[in-house]
């Protein structure tokens, strides 16, 4: 049944702009002239990206695709480009790519084209080139109107000198900065130009790709979007998804050749380029999930716990490294919060959780996600006699609640942060007084820095997919919210004690001295 499923050519995000009709229409007319078949997803993108305003303007000047590999994205790129230098008057379109390989194919197709389709050709500049020009590195085709399609591949100076209407940066997912100082600036004495980014989900270092893609999420004006993409929680292996993210499956994409990547990739590499799960970087001058300043507030060398603590683990979706964390009830009656252990491989884990169990007071079990990255060393925990603490789906959500307003009550006003969002799903008094306070951890730090969230519903969750390691801050999350769900919190919490009072004593009068407990 699963190999009759085709591709899904609706996008699943899409953000378009009001507009009174499209040019799309117009280039969709002429593929079919050129006998370019187009299949219906490619003609939703033209109609969507090509929409005008009642003056006649591009509704959006900036246009994003994110469609994953093989799809048919270049044939739709193609087809915008001949519509610009044949349909539009455009005087200049500039199609570039990362990689001098495609920006080649994408010229000999084009150039095929033209000279097959007499209309087209009729077209063409006289003279010895014909409008056609091969000098490596200057390829383009030129009109009798002087109009020209040129193609480049990118470099930091690739676009110096240009004039164009309208830009198509094909590969946007290798798109970097320097590339766009030297692009972009070729539009700014058009009056009606329009910037086409197009590829496959990025990597953490695809900044401008992920520039478009947040600034789709947030609706931002002036912008087209299409993308197909699965949810980063996705189950690799159902093809019902390798089917809706990818509008070419079962026709321009064998499912076997999907299925076959998928037993030969990483699954990061894997979700990244068959399933449109792209790893963006964070947005220039956007903090941190939790403020950075709040976070540090938190800051202090001499926290401990001084009764039960609750232990919990996590790794890397590809198992390259793992953490152990490790929460208690301070005596102030706020929460510490540590990393135990943060290393290479997943063969520790169970050996190193069963030392910690045997050297220190731990309550119920260790917490951890039942179907996440750790789920097939079940068996590896109960061997070693470890109890376990599964976390639902439900659990998993308000874990990250708990924390973040946990951290949140870091300043002097334990109130503040109350209203932000998830505190309403919390139980009543859970938070009051329970301010989360840790060590400088480098591991924990880099995690906090890195990490994104993703939606669940109404709520939100740490995104584990990427290159950083976030194992530290999803396994303190999970430690935080065992604590709080299968601990005794002081009732009511203790009065405040001096700073000399709470630091760890060898004697033990102040407390368990944690910093000797074997972590």
């Amino acid at each position: 049944m699963s190999e009759l499923l085709t591709g899904s050519q609706t996008p699943t995000h899409r953000h378009v702009q009001a507009s009174v009709g499209s040019r799309g229409e117009k280039a969709v007319h002429l593929a079919l002239g050129c006998g370019i078949e187009l299949d219906p997803w490619q003609r939703s993108f033209l109609v969507d990206a090509l929409a005008v305003t009642d003056d006649g303007a591009w509704a959006a000047a900036s246009v994003g695709l994110v469609v994953s590999r093989q799809n048919g994205k270049s044939v739709a790129l193609e087809v915008m480009a001949l519509a610009g230098l044949f349909l539009f008057d455009e005087q200049m379109v500039v199609y570039t790519a990362h990689k001098g390989e495609t920006v080649m194919n994408a010229f000999g197709r084009l150039v095929k084209i033209v000279q097959r389709v007499p209309a087209l050709k009729r077209e063409l500049a006289p003279g010895r080139k014909n409008g056609i020009t091969w000098t490596n590195g200057k390829e383009q085709i030129e009109l009798r109107s002087g109009a020209v399609l040129k193609f480049r591949t990118r470099t930091a100076d690739g676009g110096r000198g240009l004039s164009g209407d309208r830009v198509i940066l094909d590969e946007a997912q290798d798109l970097r900065q320097d590339h766009i100082a030297a692009l972009l600036p070729v539009q700014l004495a058009k009056q009606n130009p329009q910037t086409v980014y197009a590829g496959s989900a990025g990597d953490s270092e695809a900044d401008v790709l992920g520039g478009i893609v947040h600034d789709a999420e947030r609706k931002v004006p002036d912008l087209c979007f299409l993308g197909w993409s699965a949810p980063d929680d996705v189950d690799p292996d159902d093809r019902t998804w390798w089917a809706r993210v990818n509008p070419g499956y079962g026709t321009r994409i064998p499912p076997r050749n999907i299925a076959t990547l998928r037993s030969r990739l990483a699954l990061e590499k894997f979700l990244r380029e068959c399933m449109g799960v792209g790893d963006y970087p964070r947005p220039d001058g956007e903090d941190w999930v939790i403020p950075r300043a709040t976070w540090r507030a938190g800051d202090d060398d001499h926290s401990a716990p001084v009764g039960p603590v609750c232990l919990a683990v996590d790794a890397k979706p590809d198992g390259s490294k793992a953490s152990l964390a490790l929460a208690g009830y301070r005596s102030d009656g706020g929460i510490h919060v540590e990393i135990v252990q943060n290393d290479p491989g997943l063969g520790w884990i169970s050996a190193r959780v069963r030392e910690v169990m045997s050297r220190n007071e731990v309550m119920d079990g260790v917490v951890w996600d039942a179907k996440g990255p750790l789920s097939h060393l079940r068996n590896d925990f109960e061997g070693h006699q470890v109890p376990l603490l599964p976390m639902t789906p439900d659990d998993l959500a308000m874990a990250c609640a708990h924390f973040y307003e946990a951290a949140l009550l870091n300043p002097a006003d334990d109130t503040e942060g109350t209203e932000s969002a998830g505190v309403e799903d919390l139980p009543p008094g859970v938070l009051t007084g329970r301010r989360l306070r840790h060590r400088e951890e480098p591991a924990l730090t880099s995690a906090l820095a890195s990490v994104s969230t993703r939606k669940l519903l109404d709520r939100w969750m740490w995104r584990r997919q990427g290159k950083a390691d976030v194992s530290p801050v999803v396994a303190a999350t999970f430690a935080v919210y065992g604590l709080q769900m299968h601990g005794h919190s002081p009732a009511p919490p203790p009065p405040p004690v001096s700073a000399s009072e709470s630091r760890p004593r060898g004697d033990g009068a102040a407390g368990p001295d944690v910093r000797s407990m074997g972590f």
